[in-house]
């Protein structure tokens, strides 16, 4: 396994994310990150709400595996101190090293509202941080009318079938409040 204070070669974000990517039986594809030095980003990974949870679950793997069994024998994971451990967008929070073997629980995770964000696992100083450059001022292009439009409430949880509201609504990189009527 690697050492802590060591990066690894490749890192794996699993947790509550879209498509085939997230938790369910299995672990997932995950979404792989970029190594960069001691860093490793990802970015416009998206988190969904798994049934019944109000919040999305993520944590890291340096590998991904067809079973958690599989996954946690081959795998080193980093999470975070204590279970379900907020993090905020903008700042970084302590990443803990699970070794080789710890069970599927054993690798504690850090929790984010739903939503699409850049991740920066950075090994120098053992931090995750959680961004969203999407929400950025000045990004806006002019194809952006032309981008299917998605919805949020003011919780951040995204909306399929919007009803009349107040919405947060994302079409390309420009972010605006709308009221649908």
């Amino acid at each position: 396994g690697d050492t802590p204070g060591t990066e690894p070669s490749s890192l794996y974000i699993l947790g509550n994310l879209a498509g085939g990517a997230g938790w369910s039986s299995t672990p997932g594809t995950g979404v792989a990150m970029t190594k960069n030095g001691s860093k490793f980003t990802a970015s416009n990974v998206e988190f969904v709400l798994a049934a019944n949870e109000t919040t999305c679950f993520f944590n890291l793997a340096t590998t991904t595996a067809s079973s958690w069994d599989e996954l946690n024998q081959s795998a080193d994971r980093y999470g975070a101190a204590t279970e379900g451990a907020p993090l905020t967008v903008g700042q970084s929070a302590p990443m803990t090293a699970y070794p080789l073997n710890v069970t599927a629980s054993g690798c504690l995770s850090w929790t984010i509202a739903p939503g699409t964000y850049d991740i920066i696992a950075d090994f120098s100083n053992m931090t995750v941080t959680v961004s969203t450059t999407a929400l950025s001022i000045g990004m806006v292009s002019d194809d952006d009318e032309s981008t299917e439009p998605i919805y949020y409430n003011l919780q951040g949880v995204r909306i399929y079938d919007p009803t009349p509201g107040l919405y947060i609504v994302i079409r390309g990189s420009r972010v605006t409040k709308e009221m649908i009527k």
